[in-house]
């Protein structure tokens, strides 16, 4: 843009403004050409996310939501280099007659639609009109999804769903008939929220619900990756484990009314897995009885611990010591081993057998006069932290005592009857010697099975 002006200004004045006028105006196509080129870029961004919609749907061609969907993407799909990454697609009805289908779909890169679009008509004489104006596939999941019930997805199609509605955010709904517009609040999931995404989606560990989170943020979902982020990590494993606390409480208190051996009976059912035929040969090999045997496991589960009934079984490595007990962790809530610490017992009073594999005694663990009332069946108060407990365990329930050990446990120390401690230890199992060390050959791999465990024990 040129201007000259001669009237009543000088060259010197002609020139300046001359040279501003041109300034202004390159100024202003810079900033124009910035703006076109931020605008392809971000429609170049949402180009790999369609809205495609099919008016007044031929449905004696397309029967089924699957069937369109499949149509439209195997068209994109017949393009080189181009993948459906997921879809979603709906089936509604106008509000006069007929039938439409929406089908949201995302790729791994742009595609232009117009193409697409010719073949189709061609093909099924079927137009379809094409939208990008989604910013990300949440979006145009969101639009697809906001009525039809019965969505159909692509396989392995990321959980976008949003948390159930709870009654009293319904209710709230419902009361509010003011006829002023509310305003627009962002929606942030509550505790409630993520206990109802738990419990739909069976998530059991921080790391499943984090995965979850990351999967939906790239799909422009992120109302759960907010809320993961804003809170700690103990306050999210917490939430878990309330969630599965409440939802297991029911089927908790019906168990507490049962026996050890009537849990154990509700295992016994038909199972064809090696386990059992695997079982009676070790005990075979071992020279134990198998009536004998499982008369004391069952006698232990009846009665608790107690002298001469806490079972544990001795031998060398790779002789089956560890796998003939291994099912009792998949039938009762076991404790396991415990901690070389002062506070090695803490949770035993929430368990419903305990389970010392490969167990070697020491005073750090227990000290001897404590670990004798412990198996003698008496109340032993074992130590917790005060920063969680107001004060220590006191144990005095009949919990059944299963071990395994290379050998039988002896009393150590520089001072003292060894012989007489050692004697009042002996009294306290029930002791099976294995001897019979499988070779490599005979070695096999089988998961311990907690229905032949019931046959075994209750079915002699």
């Amino acid at each position: 843009m040129t201007v000259i002006c001669t009237a009543l200004f000088s060259t010197k004045h002609r020139i300046t403004i001359k040279m501003e006028l041109i300034k202004t105006y390159d100024s202003n196509t810079d900033s124009s050409s910035e703006s076109d080129t931020a605008k392809s870029l971000t429609n170049r961004q949402v180009r790999s996310v369609y809205l495609i919609t099919y008016s007044q749907a031929d449905i004696t061609t397309f029967p089924t939501r699957e069937s369109f969907a499949n149509a439209v993407t195997e068209k994109f799909a017949s393009t080189p280099g181009i993948t459906v990454i997921n879809w979603v697609c709906c089936r509604e009805q106008h509000k006069k007659s007929g039938e439409h289908y929406h089908l949201a779909l995302k790729l791994n890169k742009v595609k232009r639609w117009l193409g697409i679009k010719q073949d189709f008509q061609r093909d099924f004489n079927a137009v379809l009109n094409f939208s990008d104006g989604h910013s990300n596939y949440y979006s145009a999941f969101r639009y697809v999804t906001k009525s039809d019930k019965d969505v159909v997805l692509s396989e392995n199609h990321p959980d976008l769903s949003n948390p159930p509605r709870t009654m009293q955010a319904s209710q709230k709904r419902k009361a509010d008939n003011s006829d002023v517009p509310p305003k627009k609040v962002i929606k942030r999931l509550s505790n409630t929220d993520i206990s109802n995404i738990v419990l739909s989606k069976n998530i059991k560990t921080i790391q499943q619900l984090y995965a979850l989170a990351d999967l939906q943020k790239e799909e422009g979902k992120t109302d759960l990756y907010t809320f993961v982020l804003s809170r700690g990590e103990k306050k999210i494993s917490d939430l878990l484990k309330m969630t599965w606390d409440i939802a297991s409480s029911q089927e908790d208190v019906v168990r507490q009314s049962k026996t050890r051996l009537e849990i154990l009976s509700d295992h016994l059912i038909k199972c064809d897995c090696q386990w059992y035929e695997s079982a009676l040969q070790v005990l075979t090999r071992n020279d134990i009885p198998v009536a004998v045997f499982s008369e004391s496991i069952k006698n232990l589960l009846q009665y608790g611990r107690g002298k001469y009934r806490n079972v544990m079984i001795v031998g060398p490595a790779n002789c089956g010591k560890t796998f003939i007990l291994k099912p009792l962790t998949e039938i009762y809530k076991c404790f396991l081993n415990p901690a070389s610490s002062t506070f090695a017992w803490v949770g035993v009073q929430l368990c419903e057998a305990i389970f010392l594999n490969d167990f070697r005694w020491s005073q750090q663990i227990i000290p001897w006069h404590d670990f004798l009332l412990l198996l003698e069946g008496e109340t032993v108060h074992l130590p917790a932290p005060k920063t969680h407990f107001s004060e220590d365990i006191t144990l005095t329930s009949d919990l059944p005592i299963f071990a395994t050990s290379g050998s039988a446990i002896k009393y150590v120390s520089g001072r003292g009857n060894c012989e007489r401690e050692n004697e009042m230890m002996a009294v306290r199992w029930n002791v099976y010697q294995f001897h019979y060390v499988m070779t490599e050959e005979e070695q096999k791999i089988i998961p311990p099975c907690k229905h032949c465990f019931a046959k075994l024990i209750l079915q002699q």
